[in-house]
């Protein structure tokens, strides 16, 4: 070991690099709900009654007719900072936190105090929820972020989990 790297070590201070949270998709709209089952997530306009599938295609769709039975996730809102769950046999967290004086937000994967993933939501929001599950065809889970700008735009960033973590 070197003089420099002994340095650090004794200071604490250890540099480490987090692997990317990948940006899947990313919607705002007015007033949007949004709705997932295993393997599908959609986007649906409370104003035009239309959905899209943004993890499939970028066409408008119709809504499904069985609409009744997807689960609509981020539909209320919380002052969430913290959401833990589990991928295989690790307990992960996700944390949010505001960087830039509190305007953007940072959301964070962490494996007890260790952290794996990041990335930011590429807008100013208050975040609503942290959904982690199957939203499309490819193997392993989505974290879906769900977020407001004001009281009528709302949207959703969809985060893939990196597949190292899923190891």
């Amino acid at each position: 070991m070197t003089v420099v790297t002994i340095f650090f070590m004794l200071l604490g201070n250890f540099a480490h690099s987090a692997v990317p949270l990948t940006i899947e998709a990313d919607l705002v709209g007015e007033n949007l709900d949004f709705m997932w089952r295993t393997g599908h997530f959609l986007t649906v306009s409370k104003k035009t009654s239309q959905s899209m599938k943004p993890l499939e295609d970028d066409k408008i769709h119709p809504v499904p007719a069985d609409i009744d039975k997807w689960e609509n996730i981020g539909k209320e809102c919380s002052d969430t900072e913290n959401y833990t769950f589990q991928l295989g046999e690790m307990n992960l967290q996700i944390r949010s936190k505001p960087i830039l004086e509190k305007k953007i937000i940072s959301i964070q994967v962490y494996y007890k105090d260790l952290l794996i993933a990041e990335n930011t939501i590429p807008r100013m929001v208050s975040l609503c929820s942290f959904h982690v599950v199957q939203a499309d065809q490819v193997i392993g889970p989505e974290l879906i972020v769900t977020w407001k700008m004001s009281e009528s735009i709302n949207g959703v960033t969809i985060f893939r989990i990196p597949e190292t973590i899923q190891r």
